[in-house]
């Protein structure tokens, strides 16, 4: 069963891809995910009450999201998971299979769905002693069951609460999440940027009242699919304290090229210019930069304004670091 899911799975991503194709360009990520939750929402469950979660199902949102922010293959999967607010889709089954239990657990005594179940593990069925271990592994790490005694086990099943314990599993998600990120960050330098815009974890970042275009280079900076030296010296293996900028004698940072590079001067002038004019109180780009991106939610119309302006000016300075690195560009130090 576990094999016709996935096959199944593969089947409604390929009809997903099909649907996203027939749609008009520059639709909203709220769009695609409403035809994802569609197409494969309910298949990437199918038979979770028995067979129980599969992790590997978890690569088709995975995929999605990378197909439609236009994101390298090799986007670092926890990003998505930190930027996006989501969690693995295989969550999902874990949910089903739990209230399965609890509902079966709960039918009178003379069901013979419960019989099966309760005699069986009681009376050591390895069978499904082991089923019923493999379900309940993924509690493991917020709650803790008495295995020793079948009946304590089945009543702590019985009045287990499973909205709260799929809570309890979702914040320790985002625990070891953010500690893989900046285990990751401080083992490898990626992803540095991601932690200096968002220090604690971000509101939903596909919420942002952007559009499509200016969203997709938001997502490309922020999983570092950018083409500064730091992430291209990666690439080929270069050391990092030798990627530097090729107009300054320094490392080319995220942070180094938007906000003191010479050759990015013009698009640093036009976007303070829009911000100046909005918020003439605000200091400096850096510091407006990191206060529109971190702020969260926009009511205002000058909000999304300035929000617009600074996706728009990451969107032009991420575009001209391509068409260097692609030799199709050639950018002047501006000299002030």
């Amino acid at each position: 069963m576990a094999a016709h899911r996935l096959t199944g799975c593969e089947k409604a991503y390929f009809k997903l891809k099909q649907q996203l194709t027939n749609l008009r360009p520059g639709y909203a990520f709220s769009t695609a995910e409403s035809i994802f939750e569609a197409t494969l929402g309910g298949i990437s469950c199918f038979g979770a009450e028995l067979i129980g979660p599969d992790p590997s199902i978890d690569k088709f949102r995975l995929k999605f999201w990378k197909s439609h922010f236009e994101l390298k293959t090799n986007a670092p999967h926890d990003a998505l998971y930190y930027l996006t607010g989501s969690y693995p889709l295989h969550f999902r089954a874990i949910k089903m299979q739990l209230q399965f239990i609890k509902k079966l657990l709960r039918y009178p005594n003379d069901s013979l769905l419960k019989a099966a179940l309760v005699d069986s593990v009681m009376n050591g069925v390895k069978r499904k002693k082991v089923w019923l271990r493999r379900a309940l592994k993924h509690l493991a790490v917020v709650k803790n069951f008495s295995w020793k005694s079948s009946d304590i086990l089945f009543d702590e099943l019985k009045n287990l609460n499973v909205t709260k314990t799929m809570s309890l599993i979702e914040v320790k998600f985002q625990e070891t999440l953010a500690e893989r990120l900046r285990a990751n960050t401080a083992r490898s330098g990626r992803l540095f940027f991601l932690f200096q815009v968002y220090p604690k974890r971000p509101l939903t970042a596909t919420r942002l009242p952007l559009p499509p275009y200016l969203l997709k280079a938001l997502f490309t900076l922020l999983t570092s699919g950018h083409h500064f030296r730091i992430e291209t010296g990666r690439w080929n293996g270069t050391a990092h304290d030798e990627r530097l900028c090729p107009y300054c004698d320094v490392v080319d940072t995220e942070e180094h090229s938007f906000f003191v590079c010479p050759a990015f001067e013009p698009r640093r002038q036009l976007i303070w210019s829009k911000i100046e004019n909005l918020r003439p109180e605000w200091a400096t780009l850096k510091s407006s930069f990191f206060n529109v991106l971190r702020q969260g939610v926009f009511f205002t119309d000058t909000d999304k304004e300035l929000l617009f302006w600074i996706t728009k000016f990451i969107y032009f300075v991420l575009k001209d670091a391509r068409d260097v690195h692609n030799g199709t560009l050639c950018l002047l130090p501006y000299l002030y």
